[in-house]
């Protein structure tokens, strides 16, 4: 699941994703670092994330990208992604 979000500190408009954890929580965090550390403009930007208190989900603050996933790019040009 995806919303947008305003962040309080900065005003800055986010997109929260909410992901259940289904495996490695420290492969996750791993993942999710190495996104944070990134300075590609092919890499969505993530400002923070945060575990849920029972640990099932993690709430990831990311840059909003406003064509959506790409699989609703996909979809909607009705190509797929190749390399």
């Amino acid at each position: 699941t995806v919303w947008t979000a305003k962040e309080l500190r900065t005003g800055r408009r986010t997109a929260v994703k909410i992901v259940q954890i289904d495996g490695d929580l420290d492969e996750i965090k791993q993942e999710i670092s190495i996104m944070r550390n990134s300075q590609s403009d092919f890499i969505v930007k993530v400002y923070s994330s945060y575990v849920s208190l029972d640990k099932a989900h993690i709430w990831i603050s990311m840059e909003v990208c406003e064509a959506g996933s790409v699989n609703d790019l996909m979809f909607v040009t009705d190509q797929l992604l190749t390399l």
